[in-house]
Parts: structure tokens; C-alpha cells; sequence
């Protein structure tokens, strides 16, 4: 009786060892995802106040979103992520069309999570949603990095395929 107890316990280690490399291997493979979004808004009247200017109207403005973020990727190296300059990409275009904005950069060496953003307040007086798509017509996200394996890897995404309208 006494010879089964040490036999039940050493099959209940072998079985909490198995389970655990084999979190360790899913963990370790997690899969990387990056997501991109370029949102275009009509203004609130909460936000048209804050505009500040007279002579313009709520339809002269728009709310710019962007957000950029990668997630499991603190095991690649080599990682490099070019984000377009949005208010030269905006000034560039034909006027002045960067209003005032905020940019939030989470992109530290070995992390995790990698994060941009830009909440951007947009002049598009004269531009209809094709215009605007034109505006960012050549701007280009783009990522690369070495995996694990050692193979390297790059992605791009034009911005103008990713806007969406709201």
C-alpha cells in the first residue's frame, strides 16, 4: 500500500509537468497581431465648441482617430515600426488642415505591447469623404522585425485603406 502512494504522486507531478511546459510553449507562441484604424468623425457640437474660430461651420471640421498596436511581440527583434507624420501628411495636402491634436508613443525595447495614437482635429472644408481618402493617399505605416526563428519579416499599411467614415 504504501509503494502506490509514492507511484500515484510521481504520475501526478509527471502530469503537472506536462500541463505546465505545455502553457509555457502556448505562451511562448502567442501569436502577433498588430490592428490599424483610421477613423474619420463628424463633430459633436461638444467639439465644434472647442474649435475656437469664427466664420466656420460644424461640416468645415472632422474628428481623426488613428490608432497603431502590436501585441506579443516582445520576443522579436530587430523591430521597427515608421508611422507617418500625420500633421505634415495633413499641412502637405493643399491648406492648413491640421487643426490641434494629441499623439500618445508606446514603443518601448522588449515590450509586449506597442501602441500610437493621434487624435487629430481635421479642417476638411471642401472635401468630400474621397478627398480626404486622397489626403492620405501615400502614407504608410510600416513594420518589420526578426521572429524567433530568426526570419525577417515586414508589413505595410497604406492609410488610406484603412479610413473609416463615421
Amino acid at each position: 500500500m504504501f509503494t502506490k502512494k509514492p507511484k500515484g504522486i510521481s504520475v501526478l507531478l509527471l502530469v503537472i509537468i506536462i500541463l505546465s511546459s505545455s502553457l509555457t510553449a502556448c505562451q511562448s507562441k502567442a501569436e502577433l497581431k498588430m490592428n490599424a484604424t483610421l477613423t474619420i468623425s463628424k463633430l459633436s457640437d461638444s467639439d465644434f465648441q472647442e474649435i475656437g474660430t469664427k466664420n466656420v461651420t460644424k461640416d468645415d471640421f472632422r474628428k481623426v482617430k488613428f490608432s497603431f498596436d502590436m501585441e506579443n511581440c516582445a520576443k522579436l527583434s530587430n523591430r521597427k515600426i515608421t508611422i507617418p507624420e500625420l500633421r505634415g501628411i495633413m499641412n502637405a495636402y493643399d491648406v492648413e488642415r491640421y487643426w490641434y491634436g494629441s499623439s500618445t508613443k508606446n514603443d518601448n525595447v522588449g515590450a509586449d505591447y506597442v501602441l500610437y495614437s493621434n487624435d487629430i482635429m481635421f479642417y476638411s472644408k471642401g472635401l468630400d469623404n474621397e478627398g480626404i481618402k486622397s489626403v492620405f493617399k501615400d502614407a504608410k505605416i510600416n513594420i518589420s522585425w526578426t521572429d524567433e526563428g530568426g526570419k525577417d519579416t515586414s508589413d505595410t499599411i497604406n492609410l488610406s485603406d484603412i479610413i473609416i467614415f463615421n
